[in-house]
């Protein structure tokens, strides 16, 4: 069991806001949900092996892994806020350096639910509990789905002094107690905190929203058919003037396809259906990596999801949309289909298959001859050469130009060859 460290530096106790700077958990369940670990950020990887550490042994029903997640939790952090420490306040400071206030024990918790599939919710409000530091205005914990109802689940004031106990005043309780002891904040209510979920049913998913991030969050945290977008007034004004925002993020949380209906400020979404397989992509590195994930796992079809100025660049003419068939194909890919989505920013590839080949793309006709060299030399069954319009129209006029390099280095093996008009590009099988 932890004992309390009291930081000398301690003037205020400060909590942020910004859920994407101070909630760690999420994006490093988001890159496990998605296969992008690779993605992280080297601490978030070892935070996340932390985590899978500590919880190696959970199991049993969901309340019994609640409860051994919050008693590991308990034995691991000590309490300590330290303004100094960017990690002080998340999962990562609570898993690596063992110390954290409580908005890095819940990040914590929320990480280690997340991973063992538990439904799980931050909670922000104000706490009324009797802290040693004083009067604490801002305080973070957990909620928790326990037969049907959400139920608080606050590790930081259940951490006592004590080493010979575990206390758990404040873990699955109801209501009643949570109204006694906390105040909640707007921005994170409490949803089905009554008895009115069957404890059949997983909970209604209802997220309050006020940015494009907040809808992707939703969207990728669920696994509902069916959520509903509570927005605020000036961010659904924004989603009225452009509806592409919605399903932009929507595609970003890995949803395919949905009826929606809007009430006041609130859009239900239903009939939620996610792609199969799909990536997130922010640049060209990313990007690559998801070929790169396809190519490896002899995916057929992928759905990349891009950022709005990535997407332009692949697809905003004959020119740019050649350029990404040469991205793929480097990246050990190619494909006989492609569709896509202006308004979310989608590109799906079908039809894909692993392309072993060399690829290079030459600019002029004194190029040719020593890049065929260059592939043959590669040992690669496959030269595949992308070449300038006027090049590429000198080249299949000659074929000469083509093989002269294949006939120096005195090949006498039988070569086909094969070109696209549309690409300019030639193929040389060997």
């Amino acid at each position: 069991m932890t004992r309390y460290i009291e930081s000398k530096n301690i003037k205020t106790y400060l909590f942020g806001t910004d859920k994407d700077a101070f909630f760690p958990a999420i994006r490093i369940l988001s890159a496990v949900r998605n296969g992008t670990e690779y993605n992280l950020p080297e601490k978030f990887k070892r935070t996340l092996n932390a985590a899978r550490e500590l919880i190696k042994n959970v199991n049993g029903s969901d309340l019994q892994m609640y409860t051994q997640i919050h008693d590991l939790l308990c034995r691991k952090i000590t309490y300590e806020i330290d303004l100094k420490s960017e990690d002080n306040g998340t999962c990562v400071g609570a898993l690596l350096k063992g110390r954290a206030k409580c908005d890095g024990y819940a990040d914590a918790f929320y990480l280690c639910c997340g991973l063992k599939n538990l439904p799980v919710k931050y909670q922000l409000g104000k706490s009324k509990h009797n802290h040693k530091f004083g009067n604490i205005t801002y305080h973070m914990w957990n909620m928790i789905f326990v037969n049907g109802t959400w139920r608080g689940a606050d590790v930081t004031w259940d951490d006592v002094d004590s080493a010979k106990e575990i206390i758990h005043d404040y873990f699955n309780i109801g209501i009643d107690k949570l109204q006694k002891n906390y105040s909640f904040s707007k921005d994170f209510l409490p949803h089905n905190t009554s008895n009115q979920t069957s404890i059949n049913e997983r909970p209604e998913n209802e997220y309050n929203i006020d940015s494009e991030n907040d809808i992707t969050r939703a969207a990728m945290y669920s696994d509902e058919a069916k959520i509903t977008l509570s927005c605020s007034d000036k961010f659904f004004s924004v989603l009225m003037k452009n509806k592409n925002i919605l399903w932009r993020a929507l595609a970003r949380g890995g949803v395919e396809n949905c009826d929606s209906q809007i009430i006041g400020n609130n859009i239900i979404l239903s009939n939620i259906s996610d792609f199969d397989e799909w990536k997130y992509c922010t640049d060209y590195e990313s990007l690559s990596k998801a070929a790169v994930y396809a190519r490896d796992n002899y995916i057929s079809e992928m759905v990349f999801v891009l950022e709005p100025r990535l997407f332009d660049k692949f697809l905003r003419d004959s020119k740019s949309i050649k350029e990404m068939k040469y991205f793929f194909v480097i990246n050990g890919i190619e494909f006989e289909s492609y569709q896509y989505n202006q308004g979310s920013c989608v590109l799906i590839l079908s039809g894909i298959k692993n392309y072993n080949a060399y690829v290079e793309k030459i600019s002029s006709l004194s190029e040719l001859k020593n890049s065929v060299i260059k592939g043959y030399r590669s040992n690669k069954r496959i030269i595949d050469l992308w070449l300038p319009k006027n090049i590429f129209k000198q080249a299949i006029k000659n074929p000469d130009l083509i093989f002269s390099g294949l006939r120096e280095l005195g090949n006498k093996n039988s070569i086909s060859w094969s070109y696209s008009e549309d690409d300019s590009r030639i193929i040389i099988n060997l």
